[in-house]
């Protein structure tokens, strides 16, 4: 297996090259990579091991959830853990737009859906929020538990598409409290199916040329009520909607991230 030259890979500016991301690629968080050394444990490594067979002396690709990829040969393999040594490493290409969702809090298949594509476009958190008519509950003593589920589901979603970066998951909070942290802190946007003014396209018309860090807030199927959507405006959140028809919760949030993607001239 071809093996990157240690000065082509430093060069600046430098993404991974097509044959690189190519690479079926496995995860270890950045504690496990040290002095040139990652240590890859649990399910990755028993898949590793016992599925795929592998061996000391192969060569495969480990991403840690920060946007760098490695390229490693297997030292060592023990029950569940396997030793290898870096051989070469590289920046992915990453989407410069640094997109934080907040997402009215959906039914189990929705939601899980929806971490797995936001993961795909490269979304950099996801929170999930309880509105005035948001209907699923969840127990506080079960979130640790859902946060788990969705880390699970977003870290299968970017081994598939060669993201070597991990959304932030995490845990439900209150309109209120999610608006807090958005203040200030880039062009945040509330979907409302009922704004008249203010379209989507119109809002985003200049977002290629300026500092791209959006919030998007999208609300539950009923949408926001009349309160929360001037709550947000008192954080400086713009409201806006879509042309066509009304979508629902989940197929909303992709649109347009998508949109914005598209606009930001990351598709």
């Amino acid at each position: 297996m071809h093996v990157f030259p240690a000065k082509v890979l430093t060069q600046k500016n430098l993404f991974l090259s097509e044959y690189f991301k190519k690479m079926v690629q496995f995860y270890a968080p950045t504690e496990n990579i040290l002095d040139e050394k990652i240590a890859i444990q649990g399910e990755e490594a028993r898949h590793l091991i016992y599925v795929l067979r592998k061996k000391p002396g192969d060569v495969i690709q480990v991403f840690d959830g920060q946007g760098q990829a490695y390229q490693v040969k297997i030292e060592k393999i023990e029950k569940d853990k396997i030793h290898t040594k870096i051989l070469s490493r590289a920046p992915t290409a990453g989407i410069r737009t640094k997109l934080r969702l907040f997402q009215s809090l959906l039914k189990s298949p929705k939601m899980d859906y929806l971490i797995q594509k936001v993961t795909e476009l490269g979304v950099d958190a996801v929170t999930p929020i309880f509105t005035a008519r948001t209907t699923v509950k969840i127990d506080s003593k079960k979130v640790e538990g859902k946060l788990v589920h969705w880390r699970k589901i977003a870290l299968n979603a970017a081994k598939q598409c060669g993201r070597a970066k991990l959304p932030v998951l995490n845990s439900p909070v209150k309109l209120a409290k999610a608006l807090e942290t958005t203040e200030n802190n880039g062009l945040s946007l509330l979907l409302h199916e009922k704004e008249k003014e203010k379209k989507l396209e119109h809002v985003l018309k200049n977002l290629y040329n300026e500092q791209r860090k959006v919030n998007l807030f999208i609300g539950p199927e009923g949408g926001f009520t009349d309160e929360e959507i001037n709550l947000a405006k008192t954080y400086g959140v713009t409201s806006v909607g879509l042309k066509g028809n009304i979508l629902r919760s989940e197929t909303a949030a992709l649109v347009v991230l998508g949109v914005v993607l598209y606009e930001c001239g990351e598709l």
